[in-house]
């Protein structure tokens, strides 16, 4: 049967392009056999690409934790190697066909996949691949791949981004808790994982994105006068829209391993505006002067 169910995908983008770059003799192969190569994840080169979906991985460890609480610590070393199996078994299991999304060919993903130019570009989109690959629809499904940032950003003011390996409470809340100063009013979406910050922060207001609120207004009283505070996370949002143009229209395509690096580019440039008094002449003149002593080299020289 059509793949129908679809993960990180909105109805309207199934007419997206998509890209699967192949060696010559795996274009053979699929032309032979008339089937796509999935792939286990444990067998993956790419660590990064490899990794058990940010979903699992988070379910997986909240149950650990659970199991934790209830059981004597006598208990929990054996309940880590528990939890450790369940990771392996489930990377055993999973299997992943992967396709590069955009609406031009990259030279980057070319490189990578067809060696020695001796190698097929497939192009389709997401929509038809869902018509055409057949799988069973219980247990298959098309998505996007997310790799899980978490940016705080302060309004008017300066951001600071971390590449996170999971979207957990934990690595969540010990970022939050680290980087922001007790005495600041916290805005953030629905989501759970800030769900006792208001216990660490002078204030922590939501804005409900699932059912349409992306600004709300706040009514108080101060000194005896009625004053009122916009509630958002646009701040954080109109961030992550300069960093996804720039790396869709300038770079197209960013490995995971280097994905910090970006994150760090796009942090010095938005800390480092015209907004904040930082003109462009100023901006080189700080980018160059963070580069004595520093060698730009992929690889050791030796």
């Amino acid at each position: 049967m059509a793949i129908t169910n679809f993960k990180n995908i909105d109805p309207s983008e199934l007419g997206k392009t998509v890209w699967r770059y192949l060696p010559f003799s795996k274009f053979i192969s699929l032309l032979s056999y008339g089937a796509l190569w999935f792939a286990k994840l444990n067998i993956l080169e790419d660590r990064f690409e490899g990794a058990l979906p940010a979903k699992a991985d988070a379910e997986m460890r909240e149950q650990h934790e659970k199991l934790k609480r209830h059981f004597h610590p006598d208990m929990h070393e054996q309940i880590d190697n528990m939890n450790a199996r369940n990771v392996s078994d489930g990377r055993e299991l999973l299997t992943v066909n992967f396709w590069f999304g955009a609406e031009i060919e990259s030279e980057r993903i070319w490189r990578e996949y067809a060696k020695d130019s001796e190698g097929v570009a497939i192009k389709s989109t997401i929509r038809a691949l869902s018509q055409h690959v057949f799988c069973d629809p219980q247990i298959s499904h098309i998505g996007r791949v997310k790799r899980p940032i978490l940016s705080l950003v302060e309004r008017g003011g300066r951001v600071r981004s971390f590449h996170i390996p999971t979207a957990d409470k934990a690595t969540v809340d010990k970022i939050v808790k680290d980087n922001i100063d007790r005495e600041s009013k916290l805005h953030t979406d629905e989501s759970k994982l800030y769900g006792d910050a208001a216990d660490h922060f002078a204030e922590h207001e939501t804005v409900k994105h699932s059912a349409e609120e992306y600004v709300r207004t706040k009514f108080y009283w101060q000194d005896g006068q009625p004053k009122t505070e916009k509630v958002h996370t646009n701040s954080a949002e109109g961030f992550f829209s300069i960093f996804k143009r720039g790396m869709k229209g300038i770079y197209q395509h960013c490995s995971e391993k280097h994905l910090h690096r970006y994150l760090a580019e796009y942090d010095f440039r938005y800390n480092n505006r015209c907004a904040l008094g930082i003109e462009d002449g100023e901006r080189a003149a700080l980018a160059v002067k963070n580069a004595p002593g520093k060698r730009l080299t992929y690889r050791l020289a030796n």
